[in-house]
């Protein structure tokens, strides 16, 4: 994703802020209809991309270390500095006679200098490396908190399609419950069967009305998390879709070489752990620069006017008279600075050393959770197969044995254990279907293919 556009997004938070503020009033004054808005998947992301204060966060630091970068570059220049000071001095002499006599007079001093570092033990030139080093990490570490932010979208948006998917099984298996009921009752009253079906079932029925309300509430939850995650937190009712799976098994049609492969080239924040390292090393550099000495070309050129000299005027004083000018090379060597230099270069060194230990720990853990993504997606393909055969089975062993029940051939007891074991198919087989879909982009996720893992939400 381009930072650049990611900054821009900042500029117009409070006009964001403003007009969801607007919609906010204005739905809850009833202009709008009760119909939910319809809140797709990518919708889903733009809106946590343009409210994420984390990404704001995050972009502020890239900004600052952007603007420490330009200073760093700003030391190769030379500084040039302007002074200049007026005084007037109140003063009592004794003339020949022997009286005194007040001696006031007015003094007018100006002075340009400059200084130009020639040569500081490469101090300079390391610790802009060093900047843009740190520059380039946080804006490597900006793109993977960015890929975190719609990562974590799409699974919230994906738990609540899941609890709209049980709800929707769920009121099948109530609807379905109660034409049982109906048929139970007519046996009853036929005398084929016991008044205890009836109670048993009207249990079931009581089941899975408390089972559904369980369900309606996680899907509140669901929602209230999802826009949580956007950056709104309101009463607004909103309905999502079910994204469209073309063939989510080709998801990451690669082997584990090549995921490995291609997650080192896209992992942003093992890039940016490298970059860390360079850094550390510049840094180094820059602390032994204490050891060299350093060289640098100044320059004055400076005037002045007193009110004693009565005879030229203020003008030859300053640009004639009293002009003067100077050039030259100033050399500093290091003697003694009571260790400071060595102690830096230590410090520097274990920089360094931590930020190898956290690049080899980045590391484990990108292989260690790719492994586990790798797994866990071709586990979700190979789910689906079966949750699609147990369907079925369970679904035949329902229907069976309903036939048997209906000629006094099983019990009640039966045809709810078999209904149980095909509405918990159901619920498998939907959880399974968005389950590869939420281990697909688990697995675009860690490998950092953030433009594969929106093309499939789009």
């Amino acid at each position: 994703m381009n930072f650049n556009n990611r900054m821009s997004r900042k500029k117009k938070f409070v006009k964001s802020v403003f007009y969801g503020s607007l919609f906010l009033i204005i739905f809850s004054l009833g202009i709008f209809p009760e119909t939910p808005e319809i809140l797709t998947i990518s919708e889903s992301i733009e809106l946590t991309l343009k409210n994420n204060q984390g990404l704001f966060k995050y972009a502020n630091t890239v900004l600052s270390m952007k603007s420490n970068l330009d200073q760093k570059k700003k030391n190769f220049l030379p500084d040039l500095n302007l002074s200049g000071n007026f005084s007037k001095n109140y003063d009592r002499i004794a003339d020949d006679s022997g009286e005194y006599m007040s001696n006031n007079n007015r003094n007018f001093n100006l002075s340009l200098s400059t200084n130009k570092i020639l040569f500081n033990g490469f101090f300079t030139v390391s610790d802009k490396a060093r900047a843009f080093s740190l520059y380039k990490g946080s804006r490597n570490n900006y793109t993977r908190t960015e890929q975190t932010v719609i990562f974590q979208t799409i699974l919230n948006y994906l738990d609540v399609v899941l609890s709209k998917e049980l709800i929707r099984v769920g009121n099948e298996n109530l609807n379905t419950q109660n034409l049982l009921l109906v048929r139970i009752k007519d046996f009853f009253k036929a005398g084929k069967k016991a008044a205890v079906d009836v109670h048993y079932q009207n249990a079931e029925i009581a089941n899975s009305q408390y089972q559904l309300l369980n369900s309606e509430k996680g899907l509140k939850l669901a929602k209230v998390k999802l826009m949580e995650g956007i950056g709104f937190i309101s009463g607004l009712e909103f309905d999502v879709v079910i994204p469209a799976i073309d063939d989510p098994a080709n998801f990451v049609d690669l082997d584990k070489p090549e995921i490995l492969k291609l997650a080192k080239e896209n992992r942003s924040d093992l890039k940016a752990a490298e970059l860390s390292i360079d850094a550390a090393k510049y840094g180094l550099t820059s602390a032994k620069s204490g050891y060299y000495p350093k060289i640098s070309l100044f320059g004055d050129v400076s005037s002045g006017y007193s009110s004693r000299d009565i005879i030229n005027s203020f003008s030859d004083q300053l640009w004639n008279n009293n002009l003067s000018a100077s050039v030259g090379i100033a050399v500093s060597i290091p003697i003694f600075d009571k260790g400071l230099t060595r102690n830096q270069v230590t410090q520097a060194r274990l920089d360094l050393e931590n930020s190898r230990i956290d690049l080899i720990k980045v590391k484990n853990q990108v292989w260690s959770e790719l492994i586990q993504a790798e797994s866990n997606y071709r586990t979700a393909i190979r789910l689906i197969e079966v949750a699609g055969a147990k369907l079925e089975y369970s679904r035949s062993a329902l229907e069976s044995m309903t036939e048997r029940y209906n000629v006094n051939a099983a019990t009640i007891t039966e045809v709810s254990q078999a209904r149980s074991q095909y509405l918990q198919s159901q619920y498998d087989q939907v959880d399974a279907k968005l389950n590869l879909f939420r281990q697909g982009i688990t697995l675009l996720y860690q490998i950092g293919d953030t433009e594969k893992m929106l093309s499939l939400v789009r």
